[in-house]
């Protein structure tokens, strides 16, 4: 099981190709596809081929499929984003933070 949230991030800062590079530079990528970036934790127990995957939507929003969170994914993704983004569930407006998303808070 997965769970997606979007991430709208402040155009006049960052764009998503920014954050997408950023994230291509991590050691733990298992693939990239056009628009598509997968990410395992060696040290994940989960058996899918990934435990996450970032979707470039738009020039300034993002897609994070969670599929297991841990810590060392938690700093990836935050040392990507840059300091201005709204977080949400894909299908709600209630903005999140990233440390409720990979359950650290």
């Amino acid at each position: 099981m997965s769970y997606e949230y979007s991430v709208r991030l402040d155009s006049g800062v960052c764009r998503a190709d920014d954050v997408m590079r950023e994230l291509k530079r991590n050691p733990i990528i298992t693939y990239e596809k056009e628009n598509c970036i997968a990410l395992k934790d060696p040290n994940s127990l989960n058996a899918w081929a990934y435990d996450l995957r970032v979707f470039k939507v738009g020039e300034n929003e993002l897609l994070l499929e969670v599929t297991n969170t841990t810590k060392d994914l938690y700093e990836s993704v935050r040392s990507a984003l840059p300091q201005n983004y709204s977080l949400t569930e894909a299908e709600d407006e209630d903005e999140l933070s990233l440390e409720q998303v990979f359950r650290l808070s």
